[in-house]
C-alpha cells in the first residue's frame, strides 16, 4: 500500500535524550516522498543499524471510521515509532514520521 510519509520528528524538542542524528536525516529524507509503507520502514531500519543497542520500528495506524468508503485499506493514516534500547538497559520511543495512506 502506497503511503505519503510527512510530520518529521524536529529533532530535539525539549525531549531528555535526542533523537539520533542519523535517524533525523533518515526522516527528513522520506518526509513529502510516496513509497509503499514497508518501503519507508526499511529504509529506517536500515538507517539504525549504526545505532548502538537495538532499535525497533513499528507501524501505529488509525483505523479508518465505518461511514468513510473512500479508501480500500483498513486505515487512513498513522506514524512510524522506533523503540531504541541502549546497551545499558535504557529504553527510548520516538515517533518518527506520520503517513497517510494514498
Amino acid at each position: 500500500m502506497r503511503v505519503r510519509f510527512f510530520d518529521p520528528h524536529p529533532g530535539m524538542a525539549g525531549a531528555v535524550v535526542p533523537l539520533p542524528l542519523v535517524m533525523k536525516k533518515a526522516v527528513d529524507e522520506l518526509s513529502g516522498k510516496e513509497l509503499t509503507l514497508d518501503q519507508g520502514a526499511e529504509q529506517l531500519q536500515d538507517a539504525g543499524k549504526c545505532l548502538l543497542g537495538i532499535v525497533d520500528i513499528g507501524i501505529r495506524s488509525v483505523p479508518k471510521l465505518e461511514k468513510t468508503k473512500l479508501m480500500d485499506s483498513d486505515f487512513m493514516d498513522g506514524w512510524i515509532s522506533m523503540m531504541w534500547t541502549l546497551p545499558d538497559g535504557r529504553v527510548h520511543v520516538f515517533r518518527l514520521l506520520r503517513f497517510r495512506v494514498l
